[in-house]
């Protein structure tokens, strides 16, 4: 399949530093950030539509990634996980992420998060709750931040990136010196 999608006028893809854009996994649905000046919102693309539809209540939202199923859309807004039905309706806050540095929506229904730049991940429910660690930093090894969760297929390892730090950088400038990538198997 091939298609193009044009953004509304003067607006943007948005978010330079997270990602932008979504496919569902049906590959009926592609959402996006749009931006104009310091606003943004997410902007639902049906792909047997040539219209794109802006989704209520997503202003100031960032990093979209839908569910397994194609039927909910998370993103991060106002220091917040959220979710909301690509059918509509107003979006619900699964919990707290200041910053929010990637999310991923398993098949057991739970989302693994990176709530900041230098946390290790959490996982929630898409129903809502208080999150849990995951992963932890290894201050030893000069890990600053996991972030960018990624389920691998069949959805029981998952991939995300390690960004460490010297010692001296982080107390001085707090700016990350390389990458890495780590798994986890989920049993």
């Amino acid at each position: 399949m091939r298609f193009s999608v044009t953004l509304p006028l003067n607006e943007q893809l948005g978010g330079l530093d997270f990602p932008s854009v979504a496919l569902s996994p049906t590959g009926t649905h592609l959402a996006y950030v749009a931006s104009r000046g310091s606003m943004s919102r997410l902007l639902l693309h049906r792909m047997d539509n040539l219209q794109d539809e802006p989704i209520s209540g997503t202003e100031r939202a960032l990093g979209p990634f839908f569910s397994p199923d194609g039927q909910w859309l998370g993103f991060f807004a106002d220091g917040r996980l959220m979710k909301t039905s690509i059918g509509g309706g107003a979006p619900t806050v699964l919990c707290d992420a200041p910053i929010g540095f990637g999310a991923v929506w398993g098949i057991d229904n739970t989302i693994t998060f990176a709530p900041t730049g230098g946390s290790g991940l959490m996982q929630v429910s898409a129903a809502a709750g208080t999150p849990r660690e995951i992963t932890k930093l290894n201050a030893e090894q000069g890990e600053f931040s996991h972030r960018w969760p990624d389920l691998l297929p069949g959805g029981k390892t998952l991939l995300f990136t390690v960004i460490n730090s010297r010692r001296h950088q982080r107390a001085r400038f707090g700016t990350p010196s390389s990458a890495s990538f780590a798994a986890i198997a989920f049993p």
